[in-house]
C-alpha cells in the first residue's frame, strides 16, 4: 500500500513506502490543524449539525449566554462540540430539547474540593449566578464537551467556579 504525503506545494500525494506523513503541512515540519470556532461572546448561538467539532467560546457581561444545541436526531451520530467558558462574572446556559442532556459534571468547588453531579434526562444546565448569589461566577476554562449518538447528548462538563444547577434540581454530592 501506498504512503499518504502532504506536501503543501502539491497537496494530498501518494508516494512510496506506508503510512502517513503530514509532518510538511504548514512548512515549518509541524501538521497545521484548526479547529472551527463558534463565537459565543457576544450573543447567544444556536449550533447545527455542520458546527459539529467546533470550539464554542462564551462570555457575556451580566447577562445569560445560551448555547442552544441541536436535537440528538438532528445533529446525528457523532456530532460533537467543545464550549469554554471565555469571561468570568457571567451565567451560562448550555440548552438541549426533550431531556436528551445525559451525563456528569465534576465540579471543584471553592478551589478546596471536588463535587459530583450526574445530568440525567436534562433540558439545560447552567451556571453563574443562576439561582446562586453574584460570587458563584464560573471560572475562565470551565468546559463542557457534548457528543450525540443520535438519540442522546452526553455531556462532560469540567468546571471550576462554585455553583451550579440543572433544570432536573440534581444537586452536587461533596466527593471529600
Amino acid at each position: 500500500m501506498p504512503k499518504l504525503y502532504y506536501n503543501p506545494d502539491k497537496g494530498l500525494r501518494q508516494i512510496s513506502g506506508d503510512g502517513v506523513d503530514l509532518t510538511h503541512s504548514d512548512g515549518n515540519g509541524t501538521v497545521a490543524y484548526r479547529k472551527k470556532v463558534v463565537d459565543a461572546t457576544s450573543s447567544d448561538v444556536t449550533l447545527i449539525s455542520s458546527d459539529s467539532g467546533a470550539f464554542v467560546f462564551m462570555s457575556a457581561s451580566a447577562d445569560t449566554r445560551t448555547v442552544k444545541l441541536p436535537t440528538a436526531a438532528a445533529a446525528g451520530e457523532g456530532w460533537e462540540v467543545s464550549c469554554y467558558v471565555a469571561a468570568t462574572g457571567s451565567n451560562y446556559v448550555i440548552s438541549g430539547a426533550n431531556g436528551e442532556l445525559q451525563g456528569h459534571w465534576l465540579h471543584g468547588t471553592r478551589d478546596t474540593t471536588v463535587a459530583y453531579a450526574p445530568i440525567k434526562n436534562a433540558n439545560a444546565i447552567g451556571w453563574g449566578s443562576l439561582n446562586y448569589s453574584a460570587s458563584h461566577a464560573p471560572a475562565l476554562g470551565d468546559r463542557v464537551d457534548i457528543h450525540s449518538d443520535g438519540t442522546n447528548m452526553y455531556v462532560w462538563v469540567l468546571a471550576r467556579g462554585s455553583g451550579s444547577t440543572f433544570n432536573n434540581n440534581e444537586t452536587l454530592t461533596d466527593l471529600g
